[in-house]
């Protein structure tokens, strides 16, 4: 019965062991994850399709290979696809993905509300949180932004607001700290 016990013990520690990268530097400060959306890359984009544990491993695997600009991971399957070309994203609860980008990976994943610089509609709609991103570099009065991954609401800010934590319905980034 020890035995048992004993080798019940061991499957179960390699388990939560068990990590798709031995390196912890590979591991990023953030991991972009859209929730409920999938990316299907252009026919012939494929580079990679494979098992991941993890949406961020898929996304680390994209970051570190040169060609890929897309990433997808089913969560069942916990299968990562990367294209070397992108596509707009779907809603799809079963999915998280994302696009490589150097600056969208040190995105936040909260709101930061307040410090809006345009409060009166039309609001400003963006496909990616990256393209908001570049909006606010853009804008020499924009110090901050936050976008919403249910509306693609964009608001740029002149401020920089706390963030709300934990939040899953926003990411945000800091451009700049004010003087």
């Amino acid at each position: 019965m020890a035995t048992i016990l004993l080798t019940v013990t061991l499957v179960l520690l390699a388990g939560v062991l068990r990590s798709d990268s031995t390196d912890p530097t590979e591991i990023p400060r953030f991991c972009p994850k859209l929730n409920k959306s999938t990316r299907v890359g252009p026919a012939g984009s494929e580079i990679f399709s494979g098992y991941k544990e993890k949406a961020c491993a898929c996304y680390t695997a994209c970051e570190n290979t040169a060609e890929c600009q897309m990433w997808d991971f089913h969560k069942q399957s916990h299968t990562c696809k990367m294209y070397d070309q992108t596509s707009t994203l779907t809603f799809n609860g079963a999915h998280q993905s994302g696009i490589k980008s150097d600056t969208c990976n040190r995105l936040d994943m909260s709101d930061r509300p307040g410090s809006d610089i345009n409060t009166v509609a039309p609001y400003t709609y963006t496909n990616e949180p990256c393209d908001c991103d570049a909006l606010c570099a853009l804008d020499p009065t924009c110090l901050s932004w936050s976008w919403s991954k249910k509306s693609f609401e964009c608001k740029l800010k002149n401020g920089v607001p706390d963030l709300i934590k934990p939040d899953n319905t926003h990411v945000s980034r800091v451009m700049s700290v004010p003087s």
